[in-house]
């Protein structure tokens, strides 16, 4: 990618999400929700505002949204406890990362 570090000065994927989900690096819902922005922005601020890339930025930001919220009210109401981003009902940043399931 020419000249990409020259404009993308935070660079963030999703193999480094993805791992530092499974070793537990992330202290806050935040940081984690911070990451995924993190990608979505660079994008956009690479790709021009038609190509393929920044319209799937927008669409995957517009989807994760919810799942991120979510993800912060159920942290709230642990807020009282140790402060750790896997929360009750099988919702942390680790569930949001595995392939949802199909069924036939």
């Amino acid at each position: 990618f020419v000249g990409y570090y020259d404009i993308i000065k935070h660079p963030m994927d999703y193999k480094t999400i993805n791992s530092r989900v499974k070793k537990n690096e992330y202290m806050s819902v935040l940081d984690f929700e911070s990451d995924w922005m993190l990608i979505f922005s660079n994008a956009r601020r690479y790709n021009v505002e038609d190509s393929i890339v920044y319209q799937d930025a927008c669409l995957l930001e517009e989807m994760i949204q919810p799942h991120m919220q979510r993800l912060k009210v159920l942290n709230s109401l642990h807020s009282g406890e140790k402060q750790s981003p896997e929360v009750g009902n099988g919702l942390s940043p680790a569930s949001l990362l595995q392939a949802p399931s199909h069924s036939a």
